[in-house]
């Protein structure tokens, strides 16, 4: 498998193939699967995986997302407003809390 120049790991190869691949089957917007791409860069496919559910953890609003250890711990108290109201997390929130959950990842392999 030829990888990217400037990729660091094969996963990156698989993440982005994966995000195509389920993006395109579930009618994903482009723009939608080139945040997720942006995202995977850098991780492993296991951390991306992660990575995954701890966005579909925020936006189906389960008290899960509080249990990772890479949150963002300083909007707890924001995560925790919304799943006690039953709000939903607007799309930016969730977009900030899973850069900073891959951001964390990167720093943490």
């Amino acid at each position: 498998m030829n990888i990217p120049s400037g990729w660091k790991h094969p996963e990156e190869v698989a993440n982005v193939r994966r995000i195509l691949v389920e993006g395109s089957a579930h009618g994903a917007p482009p723009a939608e699967m080139a945040r997720k791409i942006k995202q995977t860069v850098g991780i492993t496919e296991g951390q991306a995986t992660a990575l995954v559910r701890y966005e579909q953890a925020l936006r189906d609003l389960d008290p899960t997302a509080l249990d990772r250890e890479l949150r963002n711990k300083r909007a707890d108290g924001r995560v925790r407003a919304a799943i006690e109201s039953g709000t939903p997390l607007s799309d930016d929130a969730v977009d900030t809390l899973v850069d900073d959950y891959r951001n964390n990842a990167v720093r943490h392999p």
